[in-house]
């Protein structure tokens, strides 16, 4: 026996908003990992672009500013790694468990 009609539309209309649904939590998790990704380089490159301003408006101390402000954002950019690791970490054990729920 077939269904009505209003049944059908129904069901393709959830299956098309659970597809969205699904695109958009990809969009969501590309984002963000790319955002945190860039972290590292960014950090590198503001250190050293402080460290050259701290040196234009210091010059007794010229090169070290620029040392100084290198080495702060490479440990920022050590850090950011760090937490980009342990947000991966945390992200593959929640899928992890989240698969093995569904696995009867």
């Amino acid at each position: 026996m077939t269904r009505p009609a209003d049944e059908r539309v129904l069901e393709r209309f959830l299956e098309k908003r659970r597809r969205q649904h699904e695109r958009g939590q990809q969009y969501r998790s590309y984002l963000t990992w790319s955002g945190r990704a860039l972290e590292a380089p960014v950090s590198v490159v503001v250190g050293l672009l402080l460290g050259r301003l701290l040196d234009g408006s210091v010059p007794a101390i010229a090169p070290w500013g620029t040392w100084a402000g290198l080495g702060f954002g490479l440990a920022a950019a050590v850090r950011a790694l760090y937490r980009l690791v342990k947000a991966y970490q945390r992200e593959d054990a929640r899928a992890d468990a989240a698969s093995s729920e569904e696995r009867p």
